[in-house]
């Protein structure tokens, strides 16, 4: 993802792209001010943006309470003191805003926001039209219209799922036919969050209502086909979405990145012996797998320490890390509190080569699925161990695998063999789960290939008809 930038003849908006979490918010600047939208925990990138541009914040925006990360929203309104526009609904705000009314104009940096109310991800779920020049230029629409698809509808509860699918085809379709052809298309959702409810559109990093109209099928399917398809593609989401919500609505307050203690080599000895302290390795995944500290697990920076922790991990978790510079000290902290672990117990900053002072240095031997097929021919009984999500499984596995799913880990890694062999797509997920394995003492063999090399193998397959 990078960030991307639309402009009129007095207005220009601008996008702050989150990669490891699919999303994005959005600062729209004006000689007049600016107004953000749905702005991420680390407002310090908000900041810049309007440091660089020279402007005043005049009003900030949610499109819904998010479940796939904390707003920075009350905070940038309150250290800016302007306007917080919020759409009411459960769960309510238990602070003060500015209660956004569909059809109701807000002027902010000398432009104007109408909201639409666009029930579908959430019951409360407001998009927002700009309109400059005398008419609408673009729509902010959260996890309502994607691109090429929309939001899923599952989030809030399993009674809700269906009624808000027939909410969201409506609500998609409504932007889709009032708005006109021109309007820039502009959602939160849909860049490889866990929010959509279908892949979108290739890698596309922008669209129109027009584009939309060709593509989205809430715009291109009946309402009966729309809702039976995206109900049956839906998989697991991040666990931690159950309770982002009711932090959202709860308020949350600032964070400071910078405030980690420093923790000396015996403290981390301390740490690995500490059972509900995860030891977390922040570096890339290869060079865990080349070296590490026995008793760490592997979350790297992004994707894996800002989603897949918190999907793994419980919500009290003690954290300790491990990172090889004071800056990705702070960029653990920023991935971490962009999904609500705001404290962290200490960090050490050094080589692995040092901490071989505390503990025993170890690696993974890189497998391939030949490998495993060769393994198999001499071993009949290996044990294997599909890490992969429950829809991946569904849609196809290998004969030989139990499915153990890495979000299930924590508690169910008593489960797994000692000796087995796992594997998840890509081999991102194996290394997190191989380290939450070998932290509990059950060795493995880690698989790092690409799934897809398993049809050039003699391992046998069940596939979804």
């Amino acid at each position: 993802m990078n960030a991307q930038t639309w402009s009129g003849a007095h207005w220009r908006v601008i996008s702050i792209d989150t990669p490891s979490l699919g999303n994005r918010s959005y600062v729209v600047i004006t000689r007049d001010g600016a107004v953000a939208i749905d702005p991420p925990r680390d407002i310090d990138r908000v900041e810049a943006l309007l440091s660089e541009h020279g402007v005043d914040l005049d009003l900030v925006v949610e499109t819904h309470r998010h479940a796939d990360y904390i707003s920075g929203g009350l905070v940038l309104s309150q250290e800016h003191g302007v306007r917080y526009l919020v759409p009411a609904g459960d769960p309510e705000p238990a602070f003060r805003y500015l209660a956004a009314v569909p059809g109701e104009f807000v002027g902010g940096a000398g432009l104007q926001l109408r909201p639409i109310h666009t029930p579908g991800h959430t019951p409360h779920h407001m998009s927002y039209a700009l309109s400059a020049e005398g008419k609408d230029v673009a729509v902010f629409t959260g996890g309502s219209m994607l691109y090429g698809a929309v939001g899923r509808t599952d989030l809030v509860s399993p009674d809700l799922t269906v009624p808000l699918a027939h909410d969201q085809w409506h609500s998609v379709r409504g932007l889709g036919v009032d708005l006109d052809p021109s309007v820039q298309v502009m959602p939160t959702h849909g860049f490889g969050s866990f929010c959509s409810a279908t892949p979108t559109t290739g890698e596309a990093q922008t669209s129109t209502i027009g584009q939309e109209r060709e593509v989205n099928p809430a715009l291109t399917q009946d309402e009966e086909t729309f809702v039976a398809t995206m109900l049956a593609g839906y998989d697991t989401f991040p666990s931690y979405y159950a309770r982002t919500p009711g932090a959202n609505a709860a308020g949350p307050q600032a964070i400071d990145l910078h405030d980690t203690p420093t923790l000396t080599l015996e403290q981390v000895k301390t740490a690995l012996d500490e059972d509900d302290t995860w030891v977390i390795d922040v570096r890339d995944k290869d060079e865990f797998i080349a070296a590490h500290l026995k008793g760490s697990v592997s979350f790297p920076l992004g994707t894996g320490l800002g989603v897949y922790f918190p999907w793994v991990a419980p919500e009290d978790a003690r954290i300790v890390l491990l990172a090889a510079s004071e800056a990705d000290v702070v960029e653990a902290r920023r991935d971490l509190a962009r999904v609500g672990y705001d404290d962290v117990a200490g960090a050490y900053v050094g080589s692995v080569g040092e901490l071989e002072q505390i503990g025993d240095i170890v690696s993974f031997t890189p497998r391939t699925f030949p490998d495993l097929a060769a393994r198999l021919e001499e071993q009949a009984d290996t044990d294997v161990v599909d890490l992969r999500r429950i829809g991946e499984w569904e849609e196809e596995h290998l004969a030989v695998a139990t499915h153990v799913p890495l979000e299930t880990l924590d508690v169910a890694a008593s489960s797994v063999p000692d000796g087995a062999w796992v594997h998840c797509a890509s081999g991102m997920r194996s290394v997190m789960g191989a380290s939450i394995l070998e932290s509990r003492g059950i060795g493995v063999e880690l698989i790092q290939d690409d799934y897809g090399a398993v049809a050039d193998t003699a391992l046998q397959r069940v596939v979804r008809d």
